[in-house]
């Protein structure tokens, strides 16, 4: 009897031997992979266009003042006996006050401006001064108005479409001692004209592409940034192409409809600091609508095999009547292949090595093996040492048992609570996400990395605590 124990004790310390010589463990060198490219997506971003901004810089550009000139005209005079005479009117129009306000698409402008005139009939011995208005009393006063529309430009502006500019005296100008209408003696048609022109330039220009880039470069910075979503994870939008797609006002407010074009990702990590690309022109694409994102996840493999060694590790599995008492897990890359090296305290002390093919489980988020087979060189020693080992059985409970919480935040996405995320300065986003689809798992030489694609819908908005103009354009 104590020979019997004696030679099976040899044995099994002979079998632990043959383990450690013969069973060799396959290089950490798993195939270099990229990223797999991200879906791209559309994003609609509300941006107001202040027109207050706008009426600010048109009046620091307008000419001060706005008109200074002369006019001549042959004038019949009541007071001279109806007299037709030559008068000459010099005048001055400065801007008083100017004025832009919205309704859905419909323009109203109206600008107000002081006039001031002298007016002089040339006589034979030269020029004899009548009167004037505006020089030691009240200037006249008279308003310009313009009624058009705005509409979205393929360059990336908003464009007016003026309407027939109307022109009446707030406070008329009369030349008191001969009772003359200063609009007589005025080329107001001219006058029309010139204000018309130059008001409409500088509107022009402030509504131009380089004045909707002025607009979008608060915005720009926020979409660039990070956008911390709870539970560890974080947001990038990853912005390229910008168009503007339609537009829609409200009083001194106008709403413009900025399409975005992006690869989104989600990251589980803080992303690194990224300095803001410069903004892109402004340019019209074939419209391709829905929103797609990235979720990226990255795990460093020695916290991937502490986990799989509390789901494992100490565990003694049954198989075919036998007891395989597992001390511990580790799993790193190979080739495209993942390496499971397991070490036994039973039926031996030593290690068997298997190989599988990595999945990523998108309704768990977690990591598990699936065609799990054992390496040359373990299938050699257990033919010779312990053939029971190499069926089926041992492997389905290994494949069954080592999972890896690689991404438990899939879950979380699933349910995510609709709160609205903050980028900042009064910009909401609304988040929602579903159709998760695995589109990549790899490992590196210390981490194993999985991307998941998700649709679904992002809204950018502004909050309650904005202005109730700056709402996303629907």
């Amino acid at each position: 009897m104590k020979m019997r124990v004696f030679w099976v004790f040899l044995g099994l310390l002979i079998l632990a031997g043959c383990a450690e010589h013969q069973v060799r463990l396959p290089a950490n060198d798993p195939a270099p992979r990229a990223v797999p490219t991200l879906a791209e997506s559309e994003i609609n971003v509300p941006v107001a266009l202040n027109l207050q901004s706008v009426r600010a810089d048109v009046l620091q550009h307008l000419p001060k003042p706005l008109l200074a000139g002369q006019s001549s005209k042959q004038t019949a005079i009541a007071a001279l006996g109806g007299l037709n005479v030559a008068v000459q009117t010099e005048y001055r129009l400065t801007l008083d006050d100017l004025q832009l306000q919205v309704v859905h698409h419909a323009l109203q402008l109206q600008v107000v401006a002081d006039v001031s005139a002298r007016a002089s009939m040339a006589g034979p011995l030269g020029h004899a001064s009548l009167a004037g208005c505006g020089y030691g009393e009240p200037p006249a006063r008279i308003r310009f108005s313009l009624d058009g529309n705005l509409s979205v430009q393929q360059q990336g502006g908003v464009s007016v479409q003026p309407g027939a500019w109307k022109m009446d005296w707030l406070r008329p100008c009369r030349i008191t001692a001969l009772n003359l209408d200063v609009g007589s003696l005025l080329s107001l048609p001219w006058i029309h004209d010139q204000v018309n022109q130059l008001v409409q330039n500088e509107l022009t220009q402030a509504l131009s592409a380089d004045g909707v880039r002025s607009a979008l470069m608060g915005v720009w910075p926020m979409l660039n940034q990070p956008v911390d979503m709870g539970h560890g994870l974080w947001l990038l939008l990853h912005p390229s192409d910008l168009a503007l797609s339609q537009l829609d006002g409200t009083g001194s407010v106008v709403n413009l409809g900025l399409q975005l074009k992006a690869r989104p990702e989600v990251m589980g990590e803080h992303p690194p600091v990224q300095p803001v690309p410069p903004l892109p022109a402004l340019k019209p694409w074939a419209s391709k609508p829905g929103f797609r994102v990235g979720l990226l996840f990255a795990m460093p493999l020695t916290k991937a095999n502490a986990l799989l060694n509390q789901s494992l590790a100490g565990r003694t599995l049954m198989v075919h009547g036998h007891q395989v008492l597992i001390r511990s897990v580790q799993v790193y890359g190979h080739a495209d292949r993942a390496v499971l090296v397991l070490q036994l305290d039973q039926p031996f002390t030593g290690m068997i090595v298997l190989e599988a093919t990595p999945v990523m489980d998108t309704q768990t988020g977690s990591l598990s093996f699936t065609q799990v087979d054992y390496a040359l060189s373990t299938s050699s020693f257990l033919a010779r040492t312990a053939s029971w080992m190499l069926g089926h059985e041992l492997r389905r409970q290994i494949e069954l048992g080592l999972k890896v919480p690689l991404a438990p935040a899939l879950q979380q996405l699933r349910q995510y609570a609709k709160a609205p995320l903050d980028m900042g300065h009064g910009l909401k986003a609304q988040l929602t996400l579903d159709d998760f689809r695995a589109q990549g798992l790899w490992f590196s030489p210390d981490q194993v990395h999985a991307v998941v694609g998700a649709s679904g819908a992002l809204q950018l908005y502004y909050g309650l605590d904005s202005s109730a103009a700056r709402t996303l354009v629907p």
